[in-house]
């Protein structure tokens, strides 16, 4: 379990877990960004309602 101190540290037993979850974090990063590219182009070829999908998406924003 990684514990954080005041000073910021990261100790040498932690830095497995804290590469886990670097890598999973860019894995999430990596999926979240080809999702937002495929729903473009979904919106650009008629294929998803834009204008409903960012209005339905603020809603959850709020």
């Amino acid at each position: 379990m990684i514990q954080i101190t005041m000073d910021g540290k990261i100790s040498d037993d932690e830095i497995p877990d804290f590469a886990l979850i670097s890598t999973r974090l860019d894995e999430i990063s990596t999926a979240s960004d080809v999702l937002r590219l495929w729903i473009e182009k979904t919106i650009q070829v008629n294929k998803l309602n834009g204008s409903l999908f960012y209005e339905e998406v603020n809603k959850l924003k709020k």
